[in-house]
C-alpha cells in the first residue's frame, strides 16, 4: 500500500490564511459599529420623542432582554445613542476618523468610540446618568479588586513570569505599596469632585418641595452613586 504523502504547509499558506481571518474579523468589527450606530439612531429618536423619552429606553432594554434570553442593558442602548449623537447621525464621519487614526496605528472599535468619542451624560438626564455612573464605578471597583487579588497571589504569579515581566511586576507592586489606599490621581479627583457637586445640586432640586413626587428609586440610585464616588476618592472610609 502506497504511503500517503504528507502535505507541507508553507509560510505563505499560513500568511494567506491569517489574512483571510483578519479580513473576516475586520468585517465583523465594522458590521458591529454599523449595527450599534443604527440602534443609536433608534434610541435617540425614542429619547427625543415627547411620547416616549428615557423611560421607554428602560422598557426597551427589558423587552429585548426577555426576547433575546440574555441581559440587554439600558446603559448599552444609551451608549449607542451617545455615539450616534457625537457623529451627528453621519456614519461616514466614523470612517473618516478611522482613516486619520490608522496613520497613528490606532484601529477603531465600538468600545473605542464609546470610551473616547462620547461625552458623559448630564446629571439632569437622571436615568441615563445613573446607569452610566453605575457601570463606570463597577468597572473601577472590578479593576481595583483585580489588582488586589493579583498582589495577593504575588509569589505564585512571579514564578510564572519571565525575568523582564517579573521585574516590571515587582516595580508595580512597590509603587502601589507607597500608597496602599490606591487613591486616584489629582486630575481625576478634580473631575470626580465636579461630578459630585453636580449630583448634589441635582439631588437638592429633586428633594425640593416642588419635586416631591419624583421617582424615589431614581433618587436612591443617585445617592448610591454619590456614595460610591466618595468612597473611591477618599471622602469616606
Amino acid at each position: 500500500m502506497q504511503a500517503v504523502k504528507e502535505i507541507e504547509i508553507t509560510y505563505q499558506d499560513i500568511f494567506n490564511r491569517a489574512m483571510l481571518l483578519l479580513n473576516r474579523s475586520e468585517k465583523a468589527r465594522k458590521e458591529q459599529i454599523v449595527a450599534n450606530f443604527q440602534l443609536g439612531q433608534l434610541v435617540a429618536e425614542i429619547q427625543d420623542s415627547a411620547r416616549y423619552g428615557d423611560s421607554a429606553v428602560v422598557k426597551l432594554a427589558e423587552d429585548l432582554t426577555r426576547a433575546k434570553g440574555y441581559q440587554v442593558h439600558a446603559s448599552f442602548l444609551w451608549e449607542c445613542a451617545r455615539v450616534y449623537r457625537t457623529f451627528r447621525g453621519n456614519l461616514q464621519r466614523i470612517w473618516e476618523l478611522e482613516r486619520e487614526l490608522q496613520l497613528r496605528g490606532i484601529h477603531i472599535s465600538w468600545r473605542f468610540l464609546v470610551r473616547n468619542c462620547t461625552p458623559v451624560p448630564e446629571p439632569e438626564k437622571v436615568l441615563e446618568a445613573e446607569a452610566y455612573w453605575e457601570r463606570q464605578i463597577t468597572e473601577w471597583e472590578n479593576s481595583i479588586h483585580e489588582v488586589e487579588e493579583n498582589i495577593e497571589k504575588r509569589d505564585e504569579l512571579i514564578e510564572k513570569m519571565p525575568p523582564r515581566a517579573r521585574e516590571q511586576f515587582e516595580g508595580f507592586v512597590v509603587k502601589l505599596a507607597q500608597d496602599k489606599t490606591l487613591k486616584v490621581t489629582s486630575d481625576n479627583f478634580k473631575k470626580f469632585n465636579e461630578v459630585l457637586q453636580r449630583i448634589e445640586k441635582l439631588l437638592d432640586g429633586l428633594l425640593s418641595e416642588n419635586k416631591i413626587d419624583f421617582d424615589e428609586k431614581a433618587i436612591d440610585l443617585l445617592k448610591k452613586i454619590k456614595e460610591k464616588i466618595e468612597i473611591l476618592i477618599g471622602y469616606k472610609c
